[in-house]
């Protein structure tokens, strides 16, 4: 059994519940305006609420809630409302009097099924739900598909297997509360789509400006950086950090900054916290790092050339169709391939 006050397993992308819920402020008649009921019953509630009214239910949020309102997907793949702020929002709706929203609880309806995510397949927990606001009689649905096993970071399964646990591998093991996660994430599904966009997206943009108040979720890139053992701090280590800082700096500058472009900087980042560690790790960058100092201006350079030879082609005669400087060429889109060969060999001699 996983043991439930461990720390938390974050792989699937969505925050997980933890805890109670934190104590709601009574009052609500400063915090949220009127609420008009649409004439249009594809449209629930819509808040009619000014930047005053906004801003102060903002600050009140921000300054007592206890939990984290937004996460935020890795990448800038995306953020969104965590369980908490959705359940707090359409509380406060709610208090106003002029909505009435809350789940369906005899709707709801779990299954397990087996899928291919991209590991091969696995179980899964599809959770489905609906809820429904009395005062406009809108029912809308939320659904969530949830992992049956969860991942184990390397150091939490390596102690495990210690401590006499048999632990698969792939570090994947069968997570108890994966059915209550499927069913707390459809809920939260269900809910938010009562919260209007307006409502929405203010609260992602302030709360991601404190990042206090954002949940990130990690990748599995950077779960595997959290293995690695901590970064030498001695000095032979620290010039070998500073030689792969310097060597990235030039790599930077080639070709007007089109270095950066073919080896960017998230992926020098990567390669050196993974270095870090080991005086012969970070020796072995510092090799590769000056060995792409000399290969890449070439590289560069004849991709440019390429470029500028598809582009231009039309400056030379074609030794295909015979077609002359700035004719183009017959029976193909474009220009044809020795054409553009021709362009490109130009282009080199003349450099």
């Amino acid at each position: 059994m996983v043991d439930e006050a461990q720390e938390p397993e974050v792989v699937h992308g969505e925050v997980v519940d933890e805890g109670p819920q934190p104590e709601m402020k009574p009052a609500v008649d400063d915090y949220l305006p009127d609420v008009v009921v649409a004439d249009d019953t594809q449209t629930s509630v819509m808040l009619a609420m000014d930047n005053a009214d906004l801003a102060k239910l903002l600050s009140d949020v921000q300054s007592t809630a206890l939990r984290k309102w937004v996460y935020e997907l890795p990448g800038n793949k995306g953020t969104g409302l965590t369980v908490h702020a959705v359940q707090d929002i359409t509380q406060r709706m709610n208090w106003t009097g002029k909505a009435k929203i809350g789940v369906m609880a005899e709707t709801l309806t779990t299954e397990r099924i087996v899928e291919n995510a991209g590991n091969g397949p696995e179980p899964f927990w599809v959770a489905t739900i609906f809820a429904r606001d009395e005062v406009t009689g809108a029912v809308l649905p939320g659904s969530s598909m949830e992992p049956v096993n969860m991942k184990l970071r390397k150091q939490t399964a390596d102690k495990k297997r210690a401590e006499g646990a048999v632990i698969p591998d792939d570090n994947r093991v069968f997570d108890p509360f994966s059915r209550t996660k499927a069913i707390q994430k459809a809920t939260r599904n269900a809910l938010a789509a009562f919260i209007p966009e307006e409502i929405e997206q203010t609260v992602i943009a302030m709360f991601t400006k404190d990042t206090s108040r954002v949940e990130r979720i990690q990748t599995a890139e950077e779960a595997k950086v959290d293995d690695l053992p901590p970064a030498l701090t001695d000095d032979r280590a620290l010039g070998l950090m500073e030689a792969c800082k310097q060597l990235y700096a030039e790599i930077g500058e080639i070709e007007g900054g089109q270095g950066k472009v073919a080896f960017p900087p998230g992926q020098f980042n990567a390669w050196m916290m993974k270095s870090q560690h080991s005086h012969d790790a970070l020796e072995r960058f510092v090799a590769y790092l000056q060995s792409k100092l000399e290969e890449l201006p070439a590289k560069i350079r004849e991709a440019n050339w390429a470029r500028e030879a598809e582009e231009t082609a039309v400056k030379v005669p074609c030794p295909v169709c015979e077609a002359g400087p700035g004719r183009f060429c017959k029976d193909t889109r474009g220009s044809h391939r020795e054409r553009m060969q021709a362009r490109y060999d130009q282009l080199a001699a003349a450099s």
